[in-house]
């Protein structure tokens, strides 16, 4: 082997060889965490987390669309809505509480003052509920630590300069119960409850001096209704106490659920979705019978069938096509022509001297044979001018009229 080419790969390898040792010690590697958001369905359901974590628990949940809930579930059913409610119509919002009312368990949350239509919220309006202005927590938070710094002047003692750092960590709790949940909130619409609705087995938690949820007994069953459920949604549930609280919430109603009904949209399904659920039995049904007609269409039990003999057209058609094509290209001196070929040859075949006959003595004989006047069969024999259509059409019924005399 050449030399050089030995030397070049020795310098090559020394040269790598360097460059690996001084990155080993000279170059820090360093892991940098990037959040690239949810993946798969979590991207799309905010209560995907939920889902498990209650799956985990034991308990069966499911994602419902919104249009579901036209088959409402058994009474041992939670079903939590964590949108609006924009699609639902009052009928719908009815028989939903009907079916609270007969021992089932709904969750939801308030629509705010300023994103309610006109017509208002059927289900706010029968439980009497509405929201305030937007509760900020660290703003009250940072007012009353102002206010507090005031009276401390005021009464000489000494203020400290280190001030309390705002925590978004609120502990509540359930009416029954001493044990206190961590929730972390920034801001809430605080529900507004009429005083001429408010009954006594209300049940209203409170974050700091916000009413966050109201639990309230209707009929046999139980609503729910928060500000908003943010805290159970993908990015927060595991956050502080928010899966335990959430899981007091779902069991306020019954200990032992049968299933959960997760609803995180107000979207309807697209028109093929639709039918695929309410009608799959009669589109399979279709599409069976489609595919037995095709087979039909491809197979015939019998003899092969004979292809139909073309049948020829008439003489005549060719003639009435012939004539007809010479009309239109304004060619109607060719028809008057041959028409009056065709009564010279009839009566020529009569006269045996015809061809040697001069035109008078032509005509002299035809006015005999035709009892036609010379001056008339003189210009119907021999002259061939433009005529009117009135005109042509009776040109041509006399030289017929010679032709079969």
């Amino acid at each position: 082997m050449n030399i050089r080419i030995i030397l070049g790969v020795l310098v090559v390898g020394l040269i790598s060889f360097g460059g690996f040792l001084y990155s080993s010690q000279c170059v820090e590697t360093k892991t940098k965490e990037i959040d690239i958001g949810f993946r798969g369905e979590a991207r799309s359901n905010s209560l995907y987390a939920s889902r498990l974590f209650l799956k985990k628990m034991g308990i069966p949940a499911e994602k419902v669309d919104i249009y579901h809930l036209r088959d409402l579930p058994s009474k041992k059913t939670v079903i939590l809505i964590n949108t609006y409610r924009s699609t639902l119509v009052n009928y719908q919002i009815n028989q939903l509480m009907d079916w609270v009312k007969g021992g089932g368990h709904l969750i939801t949350v308030v629509i705010p003052e300023r994103d309610i239509g006109e017509e208002g919220d059927l289900l706010q309006m029968k439980l009497g509920i509405n929201t305030e202005e937007i509760y900020n927590f660290k703003s009250h938070f940072l007012e009353k630590q102002n206010e507090q710094l005031k009276k401390d002047k005021k009464a000489g003692k000494k203020v400290s300069k280190n001030k309390v750092e705002f925590d978004p960590t609120f502990k509540v709790s359930f009416k029954d119960s001493e044990k206190t949940y961590g929730l972390d909130f920034l801001t809430i619409d605080p529900l507004s409850i009429l005083e001429d609705k408010t009954k006594k087995s209300d049940e209203i938690i409170m974050v700091d001096e916000a009413a966050y949820l109201l639990n309230r007994q209707y009929g046999k069953g139980l609503i729910s209704i928060a500000s908003d459920l943010d805290i159970i949604e993908n990015r927060m549930i595991e956050d502080e106490d928010h899966a335990e609280f959430f899981w007091q919430l779902v069991h306020r109603k019954h200990r032992t659920i049968d299933n959960v009904w997760l609803i995180n949209t107000d979207e309807m399904p697209s028109l093929i979705a639709w039918l695929w659920g309410y009608g799959w039995q009669i589109i399979l049904t279709l599409s069976l019978f489609l595919v037995f007609w095709l087979y039909s269409l491809s197979h015939r039990l019998g003899p092969v069938i004979p292809s139909e003999a073309l049948n020829r057209r008439r003489l005549l058609e060719h003639i009435q096509a012939s004539g007809y094509f010479f009309w239109k290209k304004n060619q109607q001196d060719k028809l008057i022509n041959s028409s009056q070929q065709a009564a010279l040859q009839k009566i020529g075949k009569l006269f045996p001297e015809w061809s040697q006959l001069t035109v008078d003595e032509q005509l002299a004989l035809a006015s005999e044979y035709t009892d036609i006047p010379i001056k008339e069969l003189s210009p119907l024999l021999f002259e061939n001018k433009t005529l009117t259509i009135d005109e042509f059409i009776q040109r041509i019924q006399q030289l017929e009229a010679i032709r079969k005399h």
